[in-house]
């Protein structure tokens, strides 16, 4: 009797779950993108068990008293997202698979962040930034390289919680002055400039919570006042033409910088202020000059997925 040993063949994996109309990229800290929509691609993401595209944990803060009935409530913090992800990653050799799973493990590092997009078929984008937590201590079941394929289970984390949406800019400038009496011939030289633009400035935040402003003031001025809704920080200082000043109110930064060099002692009163969530919100903006104010916000959200 003549015995025959040979090495079992290796199992396919289980067909991926194609997504058929959002579109998830993973772009590294070190640049690289990776679109885990497209099993082609080679490293695609399951579409079943994918946490972080809904709504965030928060915690509330409620008070009660002995003689009222339930309780009061005093508001909430967002805590961190945690995001999971079932990751497929192929290759077609077993070089190709090496070099494509050493590729996408480097971009997952515990101090670097990375950026998590979604774009619905309507093409609207959101992102979230995160970096790597754990893979739930893998273990391969069989030689990846001969296998040409692995799963993981990679768990991340997004510190700051909220899917950002695109930038919202606006930019007024003080109207051009114009006759006041219709020219020379008709009455002595006499303009007048007015402030429409700046006076009349609004900014509508479409997000789920309030956002913080960045102000861009270009030159030439030689005072300007920009805020919201009359909670206003003043510069004081001349700005040349060319010169741009910009004040970022975000609570962890509240800095400013003219032509990148830190002035943020060199603000006159400050009193940072947001827009609120889903508020559309009067501008206090003056300028003694000829410059130009610029707003930005970027919305935050709680979901990744846009209505439109």
């Amino acid at each position: 009797m003549t015995f025959v040993y040979a090495v079992p063949p290796v199992l396919p994996p289980a067909p991926p779950e194609k997504w058929r109309g959002l579109v998830v990229k993973w772009t590294g800290w070190d640049g690289t993108e990776w679109d885990l929509t497209d099993y082609r691609s080679g490293v695609f993401l399951q579409n079943s068990g994918v946490e972080g595209l809904t709504m965030p944990a928060h915690t509330a803060w409620t008070a009660g008293s002995p003689a009222v009935h339930g309780q009061y409530y005093r508001g909430h913090v967002v805590e961190p997202r945690t995001v999971f992800w079932p990751v497929h990653i192929y290759g077609d050799t077993s070089e190709e698979w090496l070099s494509r799973n050493a590729a996408f493990w480097r971009t997952m590092h515990p101090g670097k962040y990375g950026t998590w997009s979604v774009t619905t078929p309507g093409g609207s984008q959101r992102t979230l930034s995160c970096r790597f937590v754990d893979d739930g201590g893998h273990s391969y079941g069989l030689d990846p390289s001969m296998a040409g394929w692995a799963s993981y289970a990679v768990s991340l984390i997004a510190d700051q919680p909220f899917w950002l949406g695109e930038p919202q800019r606006r930019t007024w400038a003080q109207s051009d002055p114009v006759d006041f009496f219709g020219g020379v011939a008709k009455g002595p030289p006499f303009r007048i400039s007015s402030g429409s633009q700046l006076a009349t400035a609004t900014i509508t935040n479409e997000g789920d919570v309030e956002a913080w402003p960045v102000w861009t003031i270009r030159g030439p001025a030689t005072s300007v006042t920009v805020g919201v809704d009359g909670q206003t920080v003043q510069w004081s200082v001349a700005l040349a033409e060319g010169d741009i000043l910009v004040i970022d109110t975000e609570p962890t930064v509240q800095c400013a910088w003219l032509n990148g060099v830190d002035v943020t002692g060199m603000l006159g009163a400050a009193n940072f202020a947001p827009i609120p969530a889903g508020e559309n919100r009067p501008l206090s903006l003056t300028m003694a000059g000829t410059g130009s104010v610029q707003a930005e916000i970027i919305p935050r959200y709680y979901m990744a997925m846009a209505g439109r």
